[in-house]
């Protein structure tokens, strides 16, 4: 459970610094490091979305009830 939320806050986490070094991207005047910063910040936030995606859909299966063999009634 330490894991899951240790990614759930990484993810939000993650995802800030991504927007913000987003931001902050376009202000900068060289095409180059414009590109650089560009495209880190876009994979940092993919990064941040798909660990908080992992840690809802975790919860998901957590919370939800599956069926067993036992409750199945024939």
């Amino acid at each position: 459970m330490i894991k899951l939320i240790l990614a759930g806050l990484g993810g939000v986490i993650i995802t800030y610094i991504g927007v913000c070094h987003l931001m902050t991207s376009y202000e900068v005047n060289n095409p180059h490091v414009f590109i650089m910063y560009f495209f880190s910040s876009s994979f940092m936030i993919l990064v941040g979305l798909t660990l908080m995606a992992y840690f809802i859909c975790h919860l998901w299966s957590i919370f939800t009830k599956h069926p067993n063999i036992s409750t199945i009634k024939d």
